[in-house]
Parts: C-alpha cells; sequence; structure tokens
C-alpha cells in the first residue's frame, strides 16, 4: 500500500488532478449556499478561469510534452487528460445543478466533459460483445461483466438518482393535487376500512402511485397542506414547508424506479449483450424527459419502466426459453396495468412478437 500511495504521489498527473479538484470546490463555493461557509471573498472568478487554463494547459504538456507518455498512443493521451480532470469535472456539474449563477458555459462544458469521459472509458474497459452471455449462474454472471461495466450502471444509476433528487420539492405540477390532496387518501383510507371495492380511486387507476407515495402519510397530512376557502377568500397556512410536503410524497416513486433500473441492466444485457445493454441503459438513465417525469406524482412516473421491464423480460424469454423471463414479463405486464391502463397496448405488442418468432 504505501508503494502504491507513492506511486500516485510521484504522478504528475495525479497532483494537477488534485490541484484543480481543489480549485473547482472553492470556485463553485462562490455560487452555491450550501458552500458559502468557504466562500473567500477576495478571490474573483477571473482568478479560477486563469487558474483553471494554467491546469489544462499543464496537463497538455504533461501528456505530449513528457518522455513518461511520449510512447502511449493519442487516445489514450486524450483518456488521461479527461480521466485528470473528471473529479474537476464532477465538482463543477454539481455546483451548476445546485445553483443557477453559473455562466451557461459551464452547464455545457460539464456536461460534455462527463460524456467524453464516459465515452473514453467505454471505448477503453468496455469490450463489445455480439452475443450475451449465456448459461451463468447469478456469481459467474457478475464476474462475466467486470468491474468497469459494474461500476459504470453504478454510476449511472446513482445519477439517475442525483438528478432526481436534486430540487425534488421545489416546483409544483398541474395534475399532482388530484393525488396529494384525494386519489392517495382515498386509497389508503378505503383500504384500512376493508372497502376494497372503493380503492379504484382513478380511471388511471394508479394503484401503484398510491401504494409508493402513500408512504409519506405516516408523516403528512395533506388535509394541513390544503387550501382553506371561506367566503370567497382562500386561507394558506404559510407556516408550513411545502417543499418538504411535495418531496416527501414524491421521494417514494423516484427511490423505487431508481433500484429497479440495475434489473432493467441485467435484461438488456440478456437480450442484447454487454456493449449494446451497457449503451442503452446509459441513454434511458440519462434522458431528462425520463428523469422528470420520474420526479412527479403521476402514473406516468412508473409506466415508462414497468412497460419497458415487461416487453424485455419477454424477448429475454423468447431468446433464451426460461419461464423465469416471461413470469417477469406478466409481472411488470401487470403493474404498468395497475399504473394506467394504457399499458393494454403491450399485449398487442406482445401478441405480435409471437408471429415475429
Amino acid at each position: 500500500m504505501p508503494s502504491t500511495l507513492a506511486r500516485f504521489l510521484d504522478n504528475p498527473l495525479f497532483i494537477v488532478s488534485s490541484l484543480s479538484s481543489v480549485a473547482a470546490f472553492f470556485f463553485i463555493s462562490q455560487q452555491v449556499r450550501v458552500l458559502s461557509v468557504f466562500k473567500i471573498e477576495t478571490l474573483s472568478n477571473s482568478l479560477f478561469y486563469g487558474l483553471f487554463l494554467l491546469i489544462g494547459i499543464s496537463l497538455l504538456a504533461i501528456l505530449f510534452g513528457s518522455r513518461r507518455y511520449a510512447s502511449k498512443p493519442f487516445i489514450e493521451k486524450l483518456f488521461l487528460f479527461f480521466l485528470s480532470l473528471l473529479p474537476t469535472t464532477l465538482i463543477i456539474f454539481i455546483g451548476v445543478v445546485l445553483s443557477s449563477k453559473f455562466h451557461f458555459l459551464f452547464q455545457i462544458g460539464s456536461g460534455l466533459g462527463l460524456i467524453a469521459t464516459a465515452s473514453l472509458f467505454y471505448s477503453r474497459f468496455i469490450q463489445r460483445q455480439d452475443t450475451p452471455t449465456s448459461g451463468l449462474n447469478p456469481k459467474t454472471w457478475w464476474q462475466a461483466q467486470g468491474a468497469p461495466t459494474l461500476f459504470l450502471v453504478l454510476f449511472l444509476t446513482l445519477a439517475f438518482f442525483s438528478f432526481g433528487f436534486v430540487r425534488l420539492g421545489e416546483y409544483a405540477a398541474v395534475d399532482e393535487p388530484l393525488w396529494l390532496y384525494g386519489r392517495i387518501s382515498h386509497y389508503w383510507n378505503n383500504l384500512s376500512d376493508g372497502e376494497f371495492h372503493k380503492t379504484d380511486v382513478s380511471d388511471k387507476p394508479g394503484i401503484t402511485v398510491s401504494l409508493l407515495s402513500g408512504s409519506a402519510l405516516l408523516k403528512y397530512d395533506p388535509d394541513d397542506y390544503d387550501d382553506v376557502r371561506h367566503g370567497g377568500e382562500v386561507f394558506i397556512n404559510r407556516n408550513l414547508d411545502m417543499a418538504q410536503f411535495f418531496a416527501a410524497f414524491r421521494f417514494p416513486i423516484l427511490l423505487f424506479v431508481t433500484l429497479l433500473l440495475p434489473l432493467l441492466y441485467f435484461l438488456l444485457e440478456r437480450t442484447l449483450g454487454r456493449g449494446s445493454a451497457l449503451l442503452s441503459f446509459a441513454l434511458l438513465t440519462t434522458s431528462p424527459i425520463l428523469i422528470g417525469v420520474t420526479k412527479i406524482i403521476n402514473p406516468d412516473a412508473l409506466l415508462w419502466l414497468f412497460t419497458t421491464l415487461s416487453l424485455v423480460s419477454y424477448l429475454v424469454f423468447q431468446k433464451r426459453s426460461y419461464y423465469r423471463y416471461l413470469f417477469l414479463a406478466g409481472l411488470f405486464l401487470g403493474l404498468a396495468l395497475l399504473t394506467k391502463y394504457i399499458a393494454n397496448i403491450v399485449f398487442v405488442y406482445l401478441l405480435l412478437l409471437l408471429f415475429v418468432e
């Protein structure tokens, strides 16, 4: 371990990367309110801009001008360049997510930096497979994926959750009051009273939404946060934290979807192979539309995942003929129907797949 640490400390890329990370932290602390304790008033943005430019030039000089990396191919040097800046890119990206005071170029630059690093990491470590791994038990499958692949799956899953968690309670959606102040409470009240025939609280029907978001009823009573109308006037209790109220009902859906994402990668890998599955998983977990819809209390927040899992499970069943995948397809189709009746269209698609097969 000491020799490994010594090699790190002796590596000029590690030193420059560490200095760049520290500079990035103090840079975002100038604009991010939660980091204001680290803000140094005497430091200007121009100083940071010059420092980042110097760091970039230093990295290029080390990679393309020193003998230590002279024998490495260009793509390897490019990978090391972006890898050295990865901590800095992540810190700045977190900063622009937490604060709107940064110039839009930092939003674009940090996003492109992460995409470039992930793409080079993919081409560097993830070996493409034309056919998915087969005949493996869970332990062997886990080992066959390799650490880089599993790291990317974990990273993308956490990225999906992080993007969804940011400002989770700081906005209002149009259809949410129907669920917050009526359907969810009615569902659980009827369920606790044993009136199961009244648990069909919506024409969606949104049962899964009520089950998940209903966990917030353990702490919050929606009636306390609803408007009171009397004599033509509207009275609102300003002492209540609406952001925490919204976040409490939205968080269970976001968490549930996040926990199911690794299963989606597993099923994609069973169908497409590791390389294509990872690329598909990356596109799904970084989709602004899917992240955004998962942040609201609405059947669509769950429908997209249930239908996708059902369809992919069925495709795996057709490819491998293991009935456990057919069971998964039926399970997630049932959950999709409990979420929104439009999922009936999946039956048509599954029937067509039978003839295609």
